[in-house]
């Protein structure tokens, strides 16, 4: 049996929000709606709460004077002003919670004035108008914290459409001017903002989230509406009889004496932004592309009504393809007093059209073209960094050809193009200059021979016809950096980098004969290679893998320096062997290739060239021999083999030739060998000379134990077989004997097997039969003589009830576990069993006996119910679990009676095979809390 504890506790009422609708109003005439919300703890609302209201500060009424809350827990009431100015304290109270809501009391009059700078604005797209705003009360003070409404004909161009005066009762509005060639009047409202609506709800209980707005409670009530609110007003009049005001300019003077209610909170301006009419043109629309010619550009800007901008504006002009006088794509520029401002373009060295404009803002001025015209080659020199090399495919030579025009200034854009009488290759025959009048390529001079060779290089200069040209197309907007930004889908252009224009040298001039030279040449001496080959032997066993080591030696024919980097092409004629394709040699002129015999007898030719088509070339010889084995040797490991069935061991032989070297390509034969852990027994077959010979047929045989891959080739004169031994609880020796089956030599070792035994036990003896209940099965491998442990073998386990993991591998102490999982049924005698391969097997008894239940626990959910209202219920369930002596759920039937000292429940439940069963506490109270 068990039992919980319900505690029953009152429920104690919170105020969490008030507000008003209005937080400021009029003096006099001006009212606003309280409304609060009575919540409990959980923040649901209490309805019928009642809720008293008392206003602190003697500044208004309250109507109302105390309200019950709503089904939603909302209580409201109004105040109204009284005369007298300030903020009005309103308390909210219900039981020993209270708040407290202000509402500011405000003059009710109040008196604004604006005004416009500068005085002519510009309609440009980037000029700013400054609205200035005063509020001042019926004595001429400054009213602070007045939020007003400002409003336009175009609201767009507004940096604010709601201000709030500063502590002088100031308030500034910024209007940007709109791009346009015509006069564009614009007119401006600024006045009180509305007070209807209320603000937002704000908490006043730390901890609690904000509520939704609150119902209005007085909207739908004849009685409460109030007409709007009319205030006396202060008129501003504007002396327009005496003089003319220009567009943009406000006279602010007032008559204090004067009363106007429709002005008196707002007033109007009437500002005219000037239309832009921007035009640029130039004295040339020609101009040769040498960094000197120079146009000049003259542009003027009026307004729409044909007067200057005045220098108040500044002009930007831009271009590309040329600068201006400050060194740039672009240039700032003020108009004098006629609305003109005047510059010079000068001409960068890239032909083609080049586009100027002109912009004030946003504002673009029509668009010129002046057509730079380029210039003609008039001279080429050319310039090698080497005249000297060696004859190599590797060699390259730097050609640098500059053209000149007639005023012996560097020519960009000039086609260059090279030729040379077909000994080596350029890499780039033609291309055209850069803007130092220079292209550059290289020489190769390839393989020429072992005799030296002079080339003469020639390059030409000429126009360039497929010189490309810049185009532009406008109009286009200015960024913010140096350069145009794209607009309407047109190109853009940046700052192409054009460098600032130079005189020519004075006193250079050039002749008729001159002019007509356009072309130079140049010589390269090409050295010759002499090549020549040599071995470090004269003869090799012919046994497919005898070496020798052939050297390579290039050197210059003439001097006979050495010469690095030269690739040189290997070959062996007549199949006689293999030899590395190709070498580069060293700085000493050397490089070495590996030569492999072939198992043919006779006269290995190698021979060697640089350069296609055998330009230069030589060759050497070897003599291949047959070759003969000589004797055949077995080593003796030193290690064991653990008898476990799967282990291995490794065999391995070698056969020397003659020569002392490996013989490849021999059949050997591994047969019946007796091994476990992992060793190498290696068969060595020599010559007559104590050489390995590779290649030779070597037979292993053993007993007991098997032999894996027993017929192997021998590889660098060596043979590999694997020994696999049998499962055994005993200790045993085997012999591995090598022969050679062609000569019928023999060799033999001895190896040590040790035998392995199993042992099998249990965590538990017996075990509940309740499907989840379990046990441990250890199984563990040892070896008989030492009793060392056995690792990483696996483990198949069974059993005849229940259920048994299949497998387990042994750890570094010869363990292996696996989980027994009891059945359902009670069982005496279960039998579980544990084998290694095939022929080591353990077994073990255990009992599955008759579960009991050992274990009651109850709880409760929800642990704290509340109830409101004389008929409200809430239920709680009461969960009782039980389980058998290993804490596994009880499965059979059972009846179980629940009771309790307060509310009612159910009195029993019966279960159906389940761990556990449920009841309900139900509870009748009223404002009580329940705790369990």
């Amino acid at each position: 049996m068990d039992t919980v504890t319900v505690q029953i506790s009152e429920i104690v009422a919170t105020i969490d929000t008030s507000y008003a609708d209005a937080r400021e109003i009029y003096a006099s005439s001006g009212f606003t709606q309280i409304t609060t919300r009575v919540t409990d703890k959980d923040q649901l609302p209490i309805s019928d709460a009642s809720v008293t209201f008392t206003e602190l500060t003697s500044l208004g009424t309250l109507e109302p004077t105390s309200d019950s809350t709503d089904s939603d827990g909302y209580a409201f009431t109004e105040f109204s002003a009284g005369s007298d100015t300030g903020t009005a304290k309103i308390r909210i109270a219900t039981g020993a919670a209270s708040d407290t809501v202000s509402v500011r009391i405000l003059p009710p009059n109040y008196f604004i004035s604006a005004s416009a700078t500068p005085e002519n604005p510009l309609a440009d797209g980037v000029t700013q108008v400054r609205i200035d705003i005063e509020a001042e009360d019926d004595q001429l003070n400054p009213i602070e914290n007045l939020e007003l409404r400002v409003t336009s004909s175009n609201s767009s161009i507004l940096s604010s459409r709601r201000v709030t005066t500063n502590a002088s009762g100031e308030a500034t509005v910024v209007v940007v001017a709109p791009a346009s060639t015509t006069d564009i009047p614009l007119e401006v409202y600024v006045g009180l903002s509305s007070f209807s609506g209320a603000p937002p709800l704000t908490t006043v209980q730390t901890g609690f989230s904000k509520l939704p707005s609150a119902p209005k409670k007085f909207s739908t009530d004849a009685k409460k509406v109030r007409p709007p609110q009319t205030q006396n007003a202060k008129s501003i009049i504007r002396n327009i009889g005496s003089k003319k005001l220009e567009p943009g300019i406000q006279d602010n003077s007032r008559i204090n004496s004067a009363k106007q209610t429709a002005d008196s909170r707002s007033d109007t301006l009437q500002i005219v932004f000037s239309g832009v009419q921007l035009s640029i043109e130039s004295n040339k629309d020609t101009l040769l592309a040498n960094e000197s010619d120079a146009a000049q550009i003259t542009v003027t800007a009026l307004r729409a009504n044909g007067n200057p901008i005045g220098s108040d504006y500044s002009i930007t002009v831009q271009s590309e393809l040329g600068v201006f006088p400050n060194g740039q794509l672009s240039m700032t520029l003020l108009p004098n007093q006629f609305g003109r401002a005047v510059t010079t373009f000068t001409a960068g060295i890239t032909p083609g059209e080049a586009p100027i404009f002109a912009n004030i803002g946003e504002i673009t001025s029509n668009l010129i073209n002046i057509r730079l015209l380029g210039r003609a080659p008039a001279l080429i020199e050319l310039e090698t960094d080497e005249n000297d090399v060696i004859g190599t495919d590797n060699t390259a030579v730097t050609l640098t050809a500059t053209v000149y025009d007639s005023t012996d200034s560097p020519l960009e854009n000039s086609l260059v193009t090279f030729q040379s009488p077909g000994a080596g290759s350029i890499a780039q025959r033609s291309g055209a200059t850069g803007s130092d009048g220079q292209f550059t390529t290289t020489y190769n001079p390839e393989i020429l021979g072992t005799n030296d060779t002079t080339v003469t290089i020639t390059a030409a200069a000429s126009s360039n016809n497929n010189a490309s040209t810049r185009s532009f197309i406008g109009p286009v907007k200015m960024d913010d950096n140096v350069g145009i930004k794209q607009r309407s889908g047109r190109v853009s252009l940046r700052n192409q980098g054009v460098r600032l224009s130079k005189n020519s040298p004075s006193g250079i001039s050039r002749s008729a004969s001159d002019i007509a030279a356009l072309q130079a040449s140049v010589d390269i001496l090409v050295r010759g290679i002499t090549l020549s080959t040599s071995t470090d032997v004269d003869e090799l066993i012919a046994d497919g893998v005898s070496e020798a080591e052939i050297n390579v030696q290039a050197v210059e024919t003439t001097r006979g320096f050495p010469v690095e980097g030269i690739e040189v092409t290997l070959q062996v004629l007549d199949n006689k062997g293999r030899i590395d394709r190709t070498v580069v040699t060293d700085e000493s002129g050397s490089a070495t290739a590996t030569f492999t015999a072939s198992i043919n007898p006779g006269e290995a030719v190698i021979y060697a060239e640089i350069g296609g088509g055998a330009v230069i070339n030589t060759s050497t010889s070897i003599q291949l021999r047959d070759d003969v084995p000589a004797s055949i040797t077995l080593s003796s490991p030193d290690q064991y083999l653990l008898a476990d069935g799967n282990s291995t061991f490794e065999i391995r032989g070698t056969i020397i030739d003659l020569l002392d070297n490996p013989m490849a390509n021999r059949n050997v034969v591994l047969r019946r060998l007796h091994g476990v852990a992992t060793t190498d027994i290696t068969v060595t077959l020599t010559d007559s000379m104590d050489n390995p010979m590779d290649g030779e047929s070597v037979e292993f045989t053993t007993d007991p134990g098997t032999i894996q891959n027993g017929n192997t080739i021998t590889t660098d004169g060596e043979a590999t077989a694997t020994l696999v031994a049998p499962v055994s609880t005993t200790d045993q020796t085997a012999t591995v004997t090598v022969t050679h089956p062609s000569s019928g030599m023999t060799d033999n070792a001895s190896i040590t097997i040790r035998g392995i035994q199993m042992t099998l036990s249990a965590s538990r003896t017996a075990i509940p039969a309740n499907n989840t209940s379990q046990a441990t099965i250890t199984a563990r491998l040892k070896e008989v003589t030492n009793n060392n442990y056995v690792a990483g073998k696996q483990i198949s386990f069974s059993t005849d009830d229940g259920s048994i993991g299949s497998a387990a591998t042994t750890d570094s102490i010869g363990r292996a576990q696996v989980r027994l999982t009891a059945g359902g049924a009670v069982n005496s005698n279960v039998q579980v069993q544990a084998q290694y391969r095939s022929s080591l097997t353990q077994t073990v008894n255990l009992e599955f006996t008759q579960p009991e239940p050992t274990y009651f626990n109850l709880t409760a959910s929800p642990t704290e119910v509340y109830v409101q209202g004389a008929s409200g219920t809430q239920n709680s369930t009461i969960t009782a679990e039980i389980t058998d002596t290993d804490s596994i759920p009880f499965q059979e039937d059972m009846t179980l009676t629940f009771t309790a000292n307060r509310g009612y429940m159910t009195s029993t439940l019966n279960t159906t095979g389940n761990d556990t069963i449920e009841a309900n506490f139900i509870i009748r109270f009223r404002y009580f809390k329940i705790q369990f």
